[in-house]
């Protein structure tokens, strides 16, 4: 084994960087970050969501012990997270188009005169945090309120709003909900903080039943984000569009996301459930944004592959695979691909011809195609797995390579110290075992059908052998080192 190693070793210093491997970070989809967070009941929608998984953020919708009564009291916060800014901000509706167009809340049949409370504020300069209150009738809004706060309390301050006009008709539902920023206008400027506690309506016989207006009862929630990739889309029904599956490929994790119902100008409209490595900002408002984000990339051919699955609500609809190319920080191309139905993990390819020189490439996988904008698209759901960029020579004696993984036997697989790597139906000429971000860790030349790789001084983590055989297969696979 020392003799075969030692040979290894002088293999890829004579190699050299001849044969570099581009590298799609974490593209097996192994690495997630949990976070816990806790949401106030009867609350269907927090900005914890949007600024873990879509800002890169801490949660910002938090359970505070700092009450004005009882225990707890709730605290949101604009926060600056390493993809973008996020109001902090939580709504017992889901907040898709106008305000007056948000759909859920919560039972209420009374014709109060106004809302009061306590708060704490910290509201950065050339900001405001809102509270807000929707009465419905029969879906539609009958009074629609927004109360502002500015400035620093740093003590527990009362506040009395009156609903002005008055209510003229008795609802029967209400969406009640605060942010930390400037929503009506699209400010979030980071560090503004609003505090609430012993919230109630005045001029009412009784309070909502689901109000929680104390923020007493919470419920904690986990939330898995992708590490080094972002989800790209709105908050309200996109949770969930986004989630970690155990029905991988290999390894224990695949990406899963799916079409949901959203909304487009106060228009219902499919969206499909988004992941990528890039991410939005929006320095002048929504519909202003540019991508940004991406990884080092230089091929000018190459191929990004990848396994999936796709199982759609609609079945004539098709998952997307995009990617954008750029060089000193400005769009140089596009290509992308799109997905059958399949309910069978299908190994899939998109191959890449640059016209000019690219720095840097942003991968994005979506449920369905912008196009499938209608509602019996959403539910559409595509999984993903193992997505790499090939990066081989591009020169070779062998003609055309063929991809395959169903003849190479790795075992065991986990191991800490040995794996056996066996083809037999023809001989293996050339091993190469690479870690998640693409650096070449052995490489040999076989020409057997059977090799043992040596991986006791390897650190423990997820690592990616690739052979290529004697009838031009060249065959990739995951192997773990526990």
């Amino acid at each position: 084994m020392k003799k075969l190693l030692l040979f290894i070793l002088l293999t890829v210093l004579s190699i050299g960087a001849a044969t570099a491997q581009v590298s799609l970070p974490n593209g097996g989809f192994e690495n997630w970050t949990s976070s816990v967070t806790y949401n106030p009941d009867n609350y269907m929608v927090t900005s914890n969501q949007q600024a873990i998984l879509q800002a890169g953020a801490a949660p910002n919708c938090l359970r505070v012990a700092d009450p004005y009564h009882g225990n707890y009291a709730i605290q949101i916060t604009t926060v600056l997270g390493t993809a973008d800014t996020t109001m902090g901000y939580f709504l017992d509706g889901n907040p898709n188009g106008p305000p007056q167009n948000w759909t859920g809340g919560i039972p209420y049949t009374e014709m109060p005169t106004g809302i009061q409370g306590y708060y704490k504020s910290a509201i950065t300069a050339g900001d405001i945090a809102h509270l807000f209150v929707n009465f419905k009738l029969g879906g539609v809004s009958i009074g629609f309120y927004v109360f502002d706060f500015t400035g620093n309390n740093s003590n527990y301050t009362p506040f009395n709003f009156t609903f002005m006009p008055a209510l003229t008709q008795t609802p029967d539902s209400i969406i009640f909900g605060a942010a930390s920023s400037d929503f009506l206008t699209n400010t979030q400027i980071p560090g503004s903080m609003l505090q609430l506690d012993s919230i109630s309506f005045t001029g009412a016989a009784t309070q909502p039943a689901l109000l929680n207006g104390d923020f007493e009862n919470w419920t904690a929630d986990t939330l898995k984000s992708l590490d080094n990739w972002y989800a790209i889309g709105g908050g309200g029904n996109s949770l969930g569009s986004v989630t970690q599956t155990t029905d991988a490929y290999s390894g224990n994790y695949a990406l899963e996301l799916t079409t949901y119902a959203g909304d487009n100008n106060g228009n219902p409209r499919a969206q499909p459930g988004t992941e990528g490595t890039g991410y939005y900002v929006c320095p002048n408002g929504p519909g202003m944004c540019n991508l940004v984000g991406g990884y080092p990339y230089i091929n000018m051919v190459d191929t990004l592959a990848f396994y999936y699955k796709y199982a759609p609500a609609n079945p004539t609809d098709t998952a997307q695979v995009s990617m954008v190319f750029k060089f000193n920080g400005t769009q140089t191309w596009w290509t992308g691909g799109w997905m059958l139905p399949s309910a069978n993990y299908q190994y899939f390819e998109v191959p890449i011809n640059l016209f000019s020189p690219a720095d840097s490439v942003i991968v994005m996988f979506q449920s369905s195609q912008w196009q499938d904008s209608t509602l019996v698209s959403v539910g559409d759901v595509l999984i993903v797995d193992d997505a790499y960029f090939k990066s081989q020579p591009l020169t070779t004696s062998i003609n055309q390579w063929k991809w395959n993984s169903g003849e190479l036997v790795i075992a065991p697989n986990p191991s800490s110290d040995l794996f056996y790597i066996s083809n037999y139906k023809s001989s293996i000429v050339s091993c190469k075992v690479m870690d998640v971000v693409g650096n070449v860790v052995l490489q040999s030349t076989i020409n057997s059908n059977q090799s043992t790789i040596d991986i006791r001084s390897f650190a423990k983590g997820i690592y990616f052998v690739e052979v290529l055989t004697s009838d031009a297969q060249l065959v990739r696979k995951k192997m773990v080192k526990e």
